[in-house]
């Protein structure tokens, strides 16, 4: 019933039937950003105590900037535990790929952002490569369109 609500909707009167189709089938798939695991030997840290579990609970996010800090009380004495983890050359790759692909305005045009560059460079293994996006998510999402 909400399905056929919004297909009337987006067909007859906002002529968008079509993007939402394509926001749909992006929904329906894994997550379509790509981030190959690091190697050991690509890590390095800087500061004392770390350990395998602050790397992957503080590794990188979304902004690309050069350095990551975190860091919080230890043994509630006011003292700050904090560690900086240097983005190697392929996570700054990475994260400018990313960030050329997102939308101010949300996750769902972001999703729509790259369904049409995907579709612009012909369904590519080569674009998603170069833009660490998962081929096989973009592959599905472009079957259940």
């Amino acid at each position: 019933m909400f399905f056929d609500f919004i297909f009337h909707l987006s067909n007859r009167e906002l002529h968008c039937l079509e993007d939402m189709v394509i926001l749909c089938s992006m929904l329906c798939v894994e997550n379509v950003f790509y981030k190959p695991k690091l190697r050991k030997s690509q890590i390095t840290n800087k500061g004392a105590g770390q350990n395998k579990a602050n790397l992957s609970k503080y590794g990188p996010s979304s902004s690309a900037s050069n350095n990551r800090f975190s860091g919080g009380s230890v043994g509630g004495g006011g003292e700050k535990d904090h560690f900086v983890r240097q983005l190697t050359a392929e996570e700054e790759r990475i994260e400018i790929a990313h960030a050329g692909l997102r939308s101010e305005y949300g996750d769902f045009i972001t999703l729509w952002n790259i369904f049409r560059q995907f579709e612009k460079f012909n369904y590519t293994y080569e674009w998603c490569e170069r833009n660490f996006i998962n081929f096989r998510s973009m592959k599905t999402a472009r079957k259940i369109r």
